[in-house]
């Protein structure tokens, strides 16, 4: 299904039988019978999996991890422990770039080359500049951070902030709405 068909479909599909599963095979009959057309392709089994427990839903999750990690290691990323890591599939990551374990990066995350982001740190719709280094423990929420900036450990950028060229945000420091 393209995205645009799942969004349109997807809240239109009710739960069936005793377990209050949703079937995805559902949207073919509504989108033929609002006048769509319907066609098939065949897939592998590991590009296409059934996800009706929590169990197959984290496996799933660890397939879509496995495969977003080892597309930025063959672009130069450093993982240290792929497993534990958690990449987005908006970020951008640029080569050269370390990233530790427990390490979290979602929506639009860009880090730049040689950028190192240490272990437990947690990045949401942050832009890096080169040679940045956030240390360990780190939460930083939509801000920018400047070429050769040091930041933590144990540091909290909140929203709207804006590391500058070579700052230094110390261990344990909150920034909110910062320059």
């Amino acid at each position: 299904f393209s995205r645009k068909v799942l969004e349109e479909f997807l809240p239109k599909v009710v739960p069936h039988h005793e377990k209050k599963e949703r079937f995805l095979t559902t949207i073919v009959e509504l989108v033929r019978g609002a006048g769509g057309s319907v066609g098939g392709v065949e897939m592998s089994s590991d590009v296409v999996l059934g996800v009706n427990t929590q169990e197959e839903l984290a496996f799933a999750a660890g397939l879509l991890r496995s495969r977003i990690n080892r597309r930025h290691m063959e672009k130069g990323v450093t993982f240290w422990d792929p497993e534990s890591t958690y990449v987005g599939p908006r970020v951008k990551i640029g080569p050269g770039t370390i990233l530790f374990p427990g390490v979290i990066l979602e929506g639009d995350v860009v880090l730049s080359e040689g950028t190192r982001v240490g272990a437990g740190s947690h990045l949401t719709d942050v832009l890096s500049a080169p040679d940045v280094i956030i240390r360990d423990h780190c939460i930083i929420t939509q801000s920018r951070i400047e070429k050769g900036a040091v930041i933590g450990p144990f540091a909290h950028v909140r929203p709207d902030s804006h590391v500058g060229p070579s700052a230094h945000v110390g261990n344990f420091v909150e920034l909110k709405k910062t320059i």
